[in-house]
């Protein structure tokens, strides 16, 4: 496909659903836990009766087998209450932890080619959104705008401020969450950077 490399982000990151939640937990250390719910109905009726549903795909199920092995990461488990709701969740040892998983989901690769959490200072995470070109994306823009995600982080540190360029970034006490689409993820300018300071 010649813009696989696309769909393969926009599927796993969960942007070819109706909702996709990721939520991310912090201890003081940047140890911590992560939980991705992710719904294909939309997907699997976009794609027809007999399409393989997303949570079968054999390279989704190769990433699973990959970060259940995943040096840095316990406590491993997947859910599936059926072909269109997946439920992932798994601890990590530290941001490094964090980004080979999120390495091997994004770029199929089990090393750190892109950090999508940045350690800016001991106490300010940045978070990097995989910003995607129009170009790569097709000719047909207007299915994406309805497909979307909301990233949760909790922190256990009290949070010191937020900057993002994410308009719909909230912060309710210790935890921060971002409401974005798959159209502002196309767009550097609108959805690509959050960063942290905590206590």
């Amino acid at each position: 496909m010649k813009n696989s490399i696309f769909y393969l982000i926009a599927a796993v990151f969960g942007l070819f659903s109706c909702s996709a939640t990721h939520e991310i937990s912090f201890n003081k250390d940047w140890s911590g836990s992560i939980s991705t719910v992710v719904d294909y109905t939309q997907m699997t009726a976009m794609m027809g009766e007999n399409s393989t549903s997303m949570s079968e795909d054999s390279s989704n199920v190769a990433k699973m087998e990959k970060l259940s092995k995943l040096k840095g990461l316990s406590n491993f488990k997947t859910d599936k209450t059926d072909n269109n709701f997946v439920k992932v969740s798994y601890d990590f040892k530290d941001i490094e932890s964090l980004n080979l998983s999120s390495n091997i989901m994004f770029n199929d690769v089990e090393f750190i080619k892109d950090e999508y959490f940045k350690l800016k200072s001991p106490k300010e995470l940045e978070i990097i959104f995989p910003n995607q070109s129009m170009e790569e994306a097709g000719d047909d823009m207007s299915m994406f705008e309805q497909f979307g995600l909301t990233l949760i982080i909790n922190m256990k540190r009290k949070i010191k401020n937020v900057t993002s360029n994410c308009n719909s970034a909230k912060t309710e006490g210790n935890k921060v969450t971002i409401t974005t689409s798959l159209m502002e993820l196309m767009d550097a300018n609108k959805c690509h950077s959050t960063i942290i300071k905590v206590k």
